[in-house]
């Protein structure tokens, strides 16, 4: 393990940089544009994301965390395959009003269910639910019309997503060193501290730690990160010890959907 691996085995507490009593408290200050200086390699990596603003109400067919889902005419709630409970509504987005699918042309509900069993037999770890296309989450697109809300009670509040503020956001110094580019210890901590990349609950950008992007069952091809879920933010659960979910998407088959959590 290098001195900048070392360095980085953090905890992200309020996106601060926490390092052990033997190792010097590194904190350098975010300069006002902390885009300054970057190596023209990394600044041409610099992609928008999304961060949702909410206020507390239903959501019907609109964009929502928690609460109840729209089920179109024929769409059932979700259980899950191996207790059988229905499994709450995590998060619903509206594709044809994301900011980033605009221009796509896209519509329908993305929908992620997410069991939360309490079952004595079962747990997280037993449906895989870290791996994508688990028995442990139902990830689906379903029409936006034609139907009602789900009769199902909701398991967390319902917040409904009332606009998206557009952030920069930059790789991980994990996925950066995969794309051959590799920071000094000021730069990676200085991005750090910029809370690159940006954690917390997102749309596109760049995931905040290090994902194992599932393939498409069809084409093969990598899937890309479409929204990023984190422990505790706008849903009150925790992935794991803490972990953070990524929904991802195929490309070319934009109905092929996953979801899974590192």
């Amino acid at each position: 393990m290098t001195a900048l691996d070392r360095l980085f085995k953090r905890i992200r507490g309020g996106n601060r940089v926490h390092t052990s009593a033997s190792e010097p408290q590194a904190m350098p200050a975010v300069p006002a544009d902390w885009r300054k200086g970057l190596p023209a390699e990394v600044a041409a990596l610099i992609r928008p994301c999304f961060v949702p603003e909410t206020a507390a109400g239903s959501f019907e067919n609109r964009s929502g965390f928690g609460g109840t889902p729209y089920l179109p005419r024929g769409v059932d709630h979700p259980e899950c395959p191996r207790c059988g409970v229905p499994m709450p509504l995590f998060v619903q987005l509206r594709l044809d009003e994301l900011p980033n699918q605009r221009e796509a042309r896209t519509s329908g509900l993305l929908q992620l269910f997410y069991c939360t069993t309490e079952a004595p037999d079962l747990s997280e770890r037993s449906l895989d639910s870290w791996a994508p296309l688990s028995d442990g989450a139902t990830m689906r697109i379903v029409s936006a019309y034609g139907g009602s809300v789900s009769s199902v009670p909701p398991r967390y509040p319902a917040l409904r997503i009332t606009g998206w503020r557009e952030e920069p956001d930059l790789p991980n110094w994990e996925e950066l060193r995969g794309l051959g580019i590799v920071l000094d210890d000021e730069l990676a901590l200085r991005l750090i501290n910029a809370d690159m990349p940006r954690g917390g609950d997102k749309l596109a950008g760049w995931p905040v730690q290090p994902v194992e992007y599932p393939t498409c069952p069809v084409c093969g091809a990598p899937m890309g990160v479409v929204f990023q879920l984190e422990s505790d933010d706008h849903v009150p659960f925790k992935f794991g010890d803490s972990g953070t979910g990524y929904i991802t998407q195929c490309e070319t088959h934009r109905n092929l959907v996953a979801f899974g959590w590192a």
